[in-house]
């Protein structure tokens, strides 16, 4: 797998282009939540655990960890 640099991946200029706000990861339904700076939404939901591995790896190499959130796991607790 590819080094990512998360420089590569940074605009120069103030243009008003959407880019992502914030991402929400659920790491029980394999699936992230991407918020734009518009306002707008997009789900992206992975069909493998190694689908769901490869993406969550690129988010934390390319995105500034400050703007990524986890849904807190489920977890059964002994009754």
């Amino acid at each position: 797998m590819e080094d990512y640099n998360p420089n590569d991946y940074y605009l120069d200029d103030d243009s008003t282009e959407e880019y992502i706000t914030s991402i929400l990861v659920d790491i029980n339904a394999r699936s992230f939540c991407m918020f734009g700076s518009d306002g707008s939404e997009r789900n992206v939901e992975s069909d493998s655990v190694e689908e769901f591995m490869v993406v969550l790896s690129l988010i934390r190499d390319v995105v500034d960890e400050e703007i990524v959130y986890y849904v807190d796991p489920l977890v059964k607790t002994p009754n």
